[in-house]
C-alpha cells in the first residue's frame, strides 16, 4: 500500500542511517518501528492503582473499609484525639509535683 506521510527530518535521517547500517530499506525500518509501537500494551495504567493491603497480623484494623475515604478520615481523627489525650495526660503527670 502506498501512502504519504509528513515526518520529522531528523527522524527520517536517523531511520535512513539505521536502514543503511542494517542493509535494509527505509520502508522495512519504518514498518518494524510501527509494528513495535502497535504491539505495546496500551491497557497498562488505565485501571486505577490499587494500594496493596497486608491483611496479616499488622494489616487493616477490622471494620475499616479502606475503599471508604470517610472511614479512613474518621479513623485518623480518632487516632489524633487518642494521641492528643495521651500527650495531655503525660504533660499533666509531669507538671504535678
Amino acid at each position: 500500500m502506498r501512502t504519504t506521510l509528513n515526518l520529522n527530518d531528523d527522524l527520517v535521517r536517523q531511520a535512513k542511517q539505521r536502514a543503511a547500517a542494517e542493509d535494509r530499506t527505509l520502508t522495512s525500518v519504518i514498518e518494524d518501528a510501527l509494528r513495535r509501537l502497535l504491539t505495546i500494551d496500551t491497557t497498562r495504567g488505565q485501571e486505577p492503582y490499587r494500594v496493596p493491603v497486608d491483611t496479616g497480623p499488622r494489616g487493616v484494623r477490622p471494620g475499616i473499609d479502606i475503599d471508604d475515604p470517610r472511614a479512613i478520615r474518621d479513623l485518623l481523627d480518632e487516632e489524633d484525639v487518642e494521641h492528643f489525650l495521651r500527650v495531655q495526660r503525660e504533660t499533666a503527670r509531669r507538671a504535678t509535683p
